[in-house]
This record gives structure tokens, C-alpha cells and sequence, in this order.
């Protein structure tokens, strides 16, 4: 994720680096999963979140941000209005047909559930403000911190603007799934759109992890989903590892290359 830089070790030493990072970023993961909690909103930690957690309990050294799932369906109005200062997510290359912005708040999502129909991908972004009001930020970064919150869509929901037989063919791959679009900030309706998609009965499925006496959800198949998506040596830390060079399950992967993410809308 390129934390350690030159201009950063002039200042600090790599151990008061991870330090500081780990620490905010662990705390914002406490802060947004009370907050599902208040409103009895499953989640689970997800990626290399669930991976930092289970296998080292915390926030893996150099992890960029943290991943968290929840259904798209539990999410509530009332949540989203009580912390819509919180949530937003980057449009910029989702091409949403209802704003120009490059980022939109959750307000308009709260809009758009009350319409009960919304166009596909909406994954949100989860910051806090400190003491003096600004986003929380890790030191020498421009960008706040942020919680990537995977919103995890079921395909028997989805409605196709117009039919075809790519259409189709996605709706049949994720019949047994939830899945969310995936694309590393690439995401264009103009290219191809990869998606991930998890078995609906690993989702469907929670238990609680207790890391340094605080709980949290994740999924109860936790070992047979980590090797879903890092294989078999998950259990193994590799520092090399970089999500655009690693092999994700060809069964949790699909590539979507013919029809743009908003030909579907998603019937809440």
C-alpha cells in the first residue's frame, strides 16, 4: 500500500509508522462495526480484514484500508441518517446516472431506497472526523482513512434493464451468491467490470471473534472462505502479496465485460 516512502522516513521510523496506522485504523473498524451493531446489523469483516484479524488478531502490517461486508438489504434509512456524515462513495468511475459528482453522500442512497430501486454498484466508504472536525488521516497521507463497506447484493433481486444474453449469463453465475462489484478503482461501464461473489450459505452463516476483548462478526465458514480467496496457504503471511497480482478463486471471479453495471437495478 506504500506507506513506507522516503519523505515519511525522514520523520518517522517504520515501526511508529505501522504503529499510528494500525491504531486508527483499528479504531475506526471498532467505531463502524458499533455502529451496525446499534442498529442490529449483521456484518463481517472481510479480505484482508477477516485475514489480519483471525490469523494475526489486528490490522495487518502495511494493509492499505479495511473491508467490511453487509447486505445491501439490511441496510436501514434510519442508519444511513443517523451517520450519513460518515458514508460516502467514490462515483467517479461508476458512471451512476443520477449525479455528475465525483462523490455522493449516503443521503442520496437513502433516496433512492425509498424509491425502492436503485442501479448496481453502490459500495460505500466509511471516515470519521477527529476532535477538530477534520477526517481522520494517517500522517504524510493526503487521503483520509476509510473503510471500504462491500455492499453485497442478492442476484435474485436484480432487474435487467434490458435483457441479453450476457445478462442472463451473469444472473445464472451469481444465482447461488451474493456478490459486489470489485474493480480496484478501475471500475468503468466502458470496460470490463469484475465482480466477486460469495456462497450465499458462508454469508448467511456468522459467529463472533473476540481480538484484545472486543467481539466481532465474521463469517462462521471463516477458514473455508479465507481459502476461497487467498488458497491454501492463507495461514501463512506473505508480504509480497498485492491484490492486483493474486489469484483469486476462479470460482469467486467474474468478468463482465459486455454490459454496463447500471443496465441492472437492484429491487430493495
Amino acid at each position: 500500500m506504500g506507506l513506507i516512502n522516503k519523505k515519511l522516513l525522514k520523520t518517522y521510523s517504520e515501526d511508529e509508522i505501522y504503529s499510528e496506522f494500525q491504531e486508527k485504523l483499528s479504531y475506526l473498524i471498532d467505531s463502524v462495526c458499533s455502529k451496525f451493531e446499534k442498529h442490529g446489523i449483521e456484518y463481517s469483516l472481510d479480505s484482508g480484514t477477516l485475514l489480519g484479524y483471525y490469523r494475526d488478531g489486528g490490522v495487518i502490517r502495511g494493509d492499505g484500508d479495511a473491508d467490511i461486508t453487509v447486505k445491501a438489504d439490511d441496510i436501514t434509512i434510519d442508519f444511513l441518517k443517523e451517520f450519513s456524515d460518515n458514508f460516502s462513495w467514490n462515483t467517479k468511475h461508476h458512471h451512476y446516472p443520477w449525479t455528475e459528482a465525483s462523490r455522493s453522500t449516503a443521503t442520496q442512497l437513502i433516496d433512492l431506497k425509498l424509491d425502492n430501486k436503485i442501479h448496481i454498484p453502490v459500495n460505500l466508504e466509511y471516515t470519521e472526523k477527529d476532535q477538530s472536525g477534520k477526517r481522520i488521516k494517517f500522517s504524510g497521507m493526503r487521503k483520509p482513512l476509510y473503510i471500504d463497506i462491500f455492499l453485497l447484493y442478492d442476484a435474485e433481486k436484480l432487474i435487467a434493464e434490458e435483457s441479453s444474453d450476457d445478462t442472463e449469463k451473469f444472473l445464472k453465475d451469481t444465482k447461488d451468491f451474493y456478490f459486489f462489484p470489485f474493480s480496484y478503482g478501475r471500475l468503468d461501464s466502458n470496460k470490463s467490470v469484475s465482480y466477486l461473489r460469495i456462497p450465499k450459505y458462508i454469508v448467511d452463516s456468522k459467529k463472533q471473534l473476540t481480538v484484545n476483548n472486543k467481539q466481532y462478526q465474521i463469517y462462521s465458514e471463516t477458514e473455508e472462505f479465507l481459502i476461497r480467496r487467498y488458497g491454501e496457504s492463507w495461514d501463512i503471511p506473505d508480504p509480497k502479496w498485492h491484490i492486483l497480482k493474486s489469484k483469486v478463486s476462479v470460482d469467486d471471479k467474474i468478468m463482465f465485460t459486455e454490459v454496463p453495471p447500471n443496465f441492472f437495478k437492484y429491487q430493495f
